[in-house]
């Protein structure tokens, strides 16, 4: 507002530090509902995997399918594939997982998408009937995390791979 209606520019410091002296009471108000991070925590490798797909390379013809171990962030999976809604291919991935590793983890954290409900049948008839959370994009922060830091190499092989 200072910069739109008066053409001055301060910085964002200055600017909390004076609201702060002339209205101490909503300061206070406006720290206490600033984002609280939840804390996140695991029991160990290999207890909950994180699994989500990557639909931003899509339009390309790459949409991705990854796992994540929630414990170190190792990635467990990840693989291009022909469509990651079809629900048979996140399924396979997660048995092709299992298979190798010749275990499953106590817990697979997916988002809530159709794509995900046979590979949470595997995992609770493997486990029991708890071993599958579902939860919304953000609630599966490992995996989702993992996309939003990768995102630039992604696009960067996309480029290389079609040229410019």
């Amino acid at each position: 507002m200072l910069r739109t209606t008066y053409n001055i520019t301060a910085r964002r410091n200055t600017v909390m530090r004076l609201l702060k002296e002339i209205d101490p009471v909503a300061s206070e108000e406006r720290i206490s509902s600033r984002l609280q991070r939840r804390v996140y925590s695991s029991p160990g490798p290999n207890a909950v995997w994180h699994v989500g797909g990557y639909d931003k390379l899509k339009p390309y013809g790459f949409p991705i399918h990854g796992c994540v171990d929630g414990f170190s962030r190792k990635i467990i999976r990840l693989k291009v594939c022909k469509s990651n809604n079809n629900p048979l291919v996140p399924a396979s991935f997660y048995l092709k997982i299992i298979e190798k590793k010749k275990f499953c983890p106590l817990v697979v954290r997916t988002d809530c998408g159709t794509e995900n409900g046979i590979l949470a049948a595997f995992q609770c008839t493997l486990r029991d009937q708890n071993a599958h959370q579902y939860g919304s994009s953000h609630r599966n922060q490992r995996i989702e995390n993992w996309w939003s830091h990768n995102r630039r190499c992604f696009m960067a092989w996309v480029i290389n791979f079609f040229g410019r």
